[in-house]
């Protein structure tokens, strides 16, 4: 009876061992540096105050990718050369099959976001550092918008994220501080 109650023990363990491995995101995180807005403003092409107006993933050869619309509503750094900007993310979902960048920025369509971007491409964007480069602003009947990072997915080497701006206007005004 104990040889049967070992086994079946070390047969659990290993269930639960590879139900976490199985289990995608279930521990993943990526690392990244803790990025301050002058920081993140430094490493940016095109800072943007702006609306999510479609998002679509497609594959290429080197895999899934998102493209996402955003109509810009402020340009905190940078020159952008239309009213919208696309960015270029690898991932997303595309005929069933999906593949996912562990602390990504998420967005959604109609999403009101502050973005640092660079340049990937001739005519695209990825959002800098992951998640960190990605302020959601949010509109709850006061004066001033908040802004809030999502941050899923993200650990930070060596260091707590830096404090941020608390409302738009702050954001706004340390981004162009910044950039000057």
């Amino acid at each position: 009876m104990g040889h049967g109650i070992h086994w079946w023990l070390r047969a659990t363990i290993g269930l639960l061992i590879a139900g976490l491995a199985g289990a995608p995101g279930a521990l993943a995180t990526t690392a990244v540096a803790p990025l301050t807005v002058g920081e993140l403003t430094s490493r940016s092409d095109l800072a943007i105050h702006g609306t999510v107006e479609s998002i679509s993933s497609y594959r290429e050869a080197q895999g899934i990718y998102t493209e996402i619309e955003v109509r810009i509503q402020d340009t905190l750094k940078g020159r952008a050369v239309s009213e919208n900007v696309v960015l270029k993310l690898y991932g997303g979902t595309y005929e069933g099959v999906r593949t996912r960048v562990v602390g990504a920025p998420c967005l959604g369509t109609q999403e009101e976001v502050v973005l640092f971007l660079k340049a990937n491409g001739p005519d695209t964007y990825d959002v800098v550092s992951l998640a960190e480069g990605k302020f959601s602003v949010v509109r709850d009947g006061s004066a001033s918008p908040s802004v809030e990072r999502e941050l899923g997915g993200i650990s930070y080497i060596d260091k707590t994220p830096p404090a941020v701006p608390e409302t738009l206007e702050t954001l706004k005004a340390a981004v162009r501080a910044s950039a000057r």
